[in-house]
């Protein structure tokens, strides 16, 4: 087998040569880079939870049931609500391959308890999404092609990351 680099799709999204059954993605935000493997489609996104104008970058970018969803929140939830509906939505436009020549206006997270779905008039397959905790201070969402999501996520320090890939190669 020969070694071939990654490539990149229309979008910028990365993957590997066909002969690999393995999709993935990576995200990072302050101290974390995350990455979610599948065979199926797959996005992910983790955001440190800054103090911004939530409302103002929602109501430019959210679709409008998520912008009133926002607004009408307790002001005691709403930073970790508008980074829940950030992240999966970003999650969502990965799977899909696509990144932002998708309109984040052009569909709508719902969070109905613990339910995520979302509301779209692009035509695909169903994709299922997940939320984990890392960190108090940050969101981590993952969207699937697959509904099979591990019960918990897999920390590696970089120290593993290079053991692993000394002992792969």
């Amino acid at each position: 087998y020969v070694k071939k680099p990654f490539l990149v799709n229309e979008y910028g999204k990365p993957y590997l040569p066909t002969n690999f059954n393995l999709q993935f993605n990576v995200s990072h935000s302050g101290e974390w880079v995350v990455c979610a493997v599948d065979e199926r489609p797959v996005g992910i996104d983790v955001e440190l939870m800054r103090k911004t104008d939530m409302l103002e970058i929602a109501h430019r970018f959210f679709a409008a049931k998520e912008y009133d969803m926002l607004s009408n929140a307790d002001k005691s939830i709403r930073k970790e609500l508008f980074y829940d509906i950030w992240t999966l939505k970003e999650s969502y436009i990965k799977a899909l391959g696509k990144g932002l020549s998708i309109k984040l206006n052009s569909f709508s997270i719902i969070l109905a308890g613990n339910t995520i779905s979302y509301e779209t008039q692009i035509q695909h397959e169903q994709c299922y999404f997940k939320q984990y905790y890392i960190d108090a201070s940050y969101r981590l969402s993952v969207c699937s092609f697959s509904h099979s999501f591990p019960p918990d996520i897999i920390y590696l320090d970089i120290n593993d990351v290079c053991n692993s890939l000394i002992t792969h190669v």
